[in-house]
């Protein structure tokens, strides 16, 4: 058996957080493969997953790429794009001066937000 897990950073590390299909296409692998390895290396912490969906599949990136999750931040829902907006302006926001709606859509974007207890 082949070990694709050099390529796999290798593309992580040059594209930025991917999709499964995108690295399957890639790798010229079926789907499920690649998801495999992609949630094999990401029990063993050479990976970590978005909880940001794109058509059900979570971004799969390198440890120290977070920031880059911002490039996928349209792929947001329509309270969620309002609320990321809210945080890129202010940094920071205190959870008592939002509107219910913001503040389960701010605690719900988990690669965005960090809860600062205070």
């Amino acid at each position: 058996m082949v070990d694709h897990r050099e390529a796999i950073l290798a593309f992580v590390r040059e594209k930025g957080p991917s999709l499964p299909a995108a690295l399957a296409k890639h790798m010229k692998m079926q789907l499920l493969f690649a998801s495999a390895h992609l949630a094999e290396m990401t029990e063993t912490g050479k990976m970590k997953s978005s909880w940001l969906k794109i058509g059900g599949s979570p971004l799969y990136y390198i440890p120290g790429q977070e920031a880059l999750l911002e490039n996928f931040w349209e792929n947001l829902g329509e309270k969620d794009k309002r609320a990321f907006q809210l945080l890129k302006l202010e940094k920071l926001v205190k959870e008592n001066d939002l509107d219910p709606l913001s503040r389960v859509a701010i605690k719900g974007m988990k690669d965005f937000s960090v809860p600062v207890v205070v």
